[in-house]
């Protein structure tokens, strides 16, 4: 009886499944030997036979186990395919070992959650451990590209623009030779290609465009392909670096045996000691190849030094093999300055002269000018940074001026000061106000009229009205805005009830002080507010050093029909207001604008366009900066260390918000007589409002 010829490969293919459906215990050792059995004796009579045949027609396995065993055995074929990735990467130095072990964890874990394979070549991508240029690469070498997606493997091959214009001048070469086009379309279509990426359109692949044009068959096209993909490994050879790597591997287990290794504390030293004398010659090259691997890159000592070591060296004898660069230390420079010091009374924050006066176009400081230090590096090639040194260089506030940012002059007669060790200023000498007097109300904006006045107000500042002024008494009712850089005293009320009506706004450097109500109105001090003969209601007040009121209210416990029932907010501590909050917030914001082109700069080559925004927006900081410390140092000039509270001498109604500088409380009843500050405690906001009684 004549027997037909089995495929080999199927029965392979068989006992594998078996063996695998074994080890998941999907079958018994019994159920093993049954259709082993059973396929032996198909093999008898010359009959093919599948092995997931037997398992769902004598039931071993449910559809689903047969989907897992198929799922698990694509699983250990991805998985062995990406171990021989993970060398090839290694080997030719596309990212190191750490970065392939922790993809193929990845992909394990991965596998046990969902069933699902994903290849470490596309995990290490989107770790940006690995380039796609550098993926496709080993993907074509292990021969794992199907050939519908072999156009987009080998354009992936190139990573710059001149790589890529060479691919398709090697594709269009071949399919010159195969005769399938000539060089004039070849070139037609290499404009056409270039053409539309100038335009921004989708990138098509140069055998896209001569199918299209000039009727390069399907068939055709895979062939140029194919013998691409060949020439482009061939060109890659990236099976020679993994042979190397294999070898060196075997050398260095070798070398670890018959030496140790140590770097000194401060990396700037690497020795090898020789544990047994070697049995057979050791190459220069291989010695210093296993210091690589160990990390010892830099200042490896000369060939001779090492070649007499390995030869005439004895066991414990101990060799410096590897010498790294300290850096070389900068110098800090100093600022000098020209007048008499006084003693700093702000803890060296700002050291202020109010007793000394310059004179314009006066020396006022000298710069000696800093020494930048010089980088080093340790036996594994790291930088060794050196020591920071200060620039002394300070910032040029108003009433100073340097050409060369050596000497520094005064630009006005005035007060030097220094503050927070990187800002001079000179504070002109202050003039006593003006008194002025406006015999009856104020109703429109008076610009800067009486901004250097003490200003007196006979009468009303009604909702239209606009005051600037140095210091500010109304005699009757304060419901416009007004700026102050000292004191405000209002002897009636300030701001009004009444729906969509605009609020009465007072910005003071000193106290204000309100005789009667405050009512639908927004206070902003560095001083106190005062307003014990009347009502709060409806109200935002901050204001640094403590707030003194009688009675705190909404609209709707006013008992008046306003149609306003907002809660008042109380805030005390030093807060950034006004146009030193903007300018805050501006700097913040343009250091982040900095601080991300730096960023990008590290990541790309640089162009000039780059250089000049980051030119512009140092400049645009080191501006904002000195803007900031003026206005901080005006707000600090004066300043005292205090502890502020609120004082509520009758009640404090329901719905309050108490604010400090780092803590809030909502008044969730009403309290009458009571006073409130914030503390720090060791609780997890570190700080708390604290309520006491009014007497306490």
């Amino acid at each position: 009886m004549n027997k037909k010829l089995t495929d080999p490969t199927n029965n392979s293919e068989n006992h594998r499944l078996i063996d695998l459906a074994v080890r998941c215990k999907l079958i018994t050792l019994k159920q093993e030997k049954t259709i082993l059995a059973r396929i032996d004796q198909a093999l008898e009579l010359g009959q093919e036979i599948s092995v997931l045949k037997i398992f769902t027609d004598n039931h071993y396995l449910s559809p689903e186990d047969i989907n897992f065993l198929t799922a698990v055995q694509t699983h250990l074929m991805v998985k062995l395919l990406d171990k021989k990735f993970g060398l090839l990467a290694v080997a030719n130095q596309f990212t190191g070992s750490r970065e392939v072990e922790k993809a193929l964890a990845t992909q394990a874990d991965l596998f046990r959650k969902t069933r699902k394979n994903k290849l470490i070549g596309d995990i290490l991508v989107a770790n940006q451990d690995l380039t796609p240029a550098n993926r496709s690469a080993m993907l074509l070498t292990q021969d794992r590209i199907k050939d519908e997606s072999l156009a987009e493997a080998i354009n992936e091959l190139a990573e710059s623009k001149r790589e890529k214009i060479e691919l398709n001048k090697r594709f269009g070469a071949i399919a010159v030779k195969k005769g399938y086009v000539n060089i004039d379309q070849v070139n037609q279509a290499l404009k056409q290609q270039r053409r539309e990426v100038e335009r921004g359109e989708k990138k098509r692949y140069l055998g896209e465009i001569l199918k299209q044009n000039f009727g390069l068959g399907k068939e055709d096209l895979l062939a140029v392909l194919k013998e691409q993909k060949t020439y482009e490994m061939q060109r890659l050879n990236l099976e020679k670096a993994l042979a190397q790597y294999r070898s060196n591997f075997k050398v260095n287990q070798k070398l670890s045996q018959l030496f140790d290794y140590r770097v000194s504390d401060t990396r700037l030293e690497a020795f090898v000691t020789m544990r047994s004398e070697p049995l057979e010659e050791i190459s220069t090259n291989n010695f210093k190849n296993w210091l690589r691997v160990a990390g010892i890159k830099f200042g490896i000592t000369n060939d001779a030094k090492i070649k007499e070591f390995l030869t005439n060296g004895q066991p414990e004898e101990t060799l410096c093999v590897a010498l790294g660069t300290p850096p070389e230390q900068g110098k800090h420079g100093l600022l000098e300055f020209l007048f008499e010091n006084v003693q700093d009374p702000n803890d060296g924050h700002q050291t202020s002269h109010p007793n000394i006066i310059v004179k314009k176009g006066q020396p006022i400081a000298k710069r000696t000018p800093h020494v930048e230090g010089k980088p080093g590096r340790d036996v594994f090639g790291n930088i060794l940074h050196p020591d920071w040194v200060n620039t002394a260089l300070p910032g040029k506030g108003s009433g100073v001026e340097s050409h060369d940012n050596i000497s520094y002059t005064a630009t006005v007669e005035g007060n030097p000061t220094r503050y927070k060790d990187r800002t001079l200023f000179v504070i002109p000498l202050t003039e006593e106000p003006v008194l002025s007097v406006v015999q009856g109300d104020v109703d429109r904006d008076t610009g800067s009229t009486y901004r250097k006045s003490s200003l007196e107000i006979l009468g009303n500042i009604y909702p239209g009205g606009v005051v600037n002024a140095s210091g500010l008494r109304v005699w009757q009712n304060l419901e416009g805005t007004v700026t102050v850089t000292g004191s405000v005293e209002v002897k009636e009320k300030v701001g009004r009830l009444a729906p969509g009506g605009k609020r009465a706004r007072i910005e003071a450097g000193g106290n204000v002080v309100v005789a009667r109500d405050i009512e639908n109105a927004t206070i902003i001090t560095n001083g106190r507010v005062q307003a014990q003969g009347g009502d709060v209601i409806s109200s935002t007040i901050l204001a640094q050093r403590g707030i003194f009121l009688k009675n705190v209210r909404s609209g709707l416990g006013s008992g008046m029909d306003s149609g306003l029932e907002e809660a008042c907010t109380l805030t005390i501590g030093r807060h950034e207001t006004g146009k030193l909050a903007e300018i805050g917030k501006d700097l913040e914001q343009t250091k982040k604008a900095l601080t991300a082109l730096y960023l990008r700069q590290r990541g790309e080559k640089t162009d000039q366009n780059q250089i000049d925004q980051i030119k512009k927006l140092e400049i645009r900081v080191e501006a904002l900066t000195i803007k900031r410390d003026f206005l901080l140092m005006e707000k600090e000039r004066w300043f005292v260390p205090f502890s502020p509270e609120i004082k509520i001498k009758n009640m404090l109604e329901k719905g309050t918000t108490i604010k400090g500088e780092c803590s809030s409380l909502l008044v969730e009843q009403t309290m009458y007589g009571v006073k409130l500050h914030e503390e720090e405690w060791d609780g997890p906001q570190k700080t708390r409002i604290i309520i006491q009684g009014y007497f306490e």
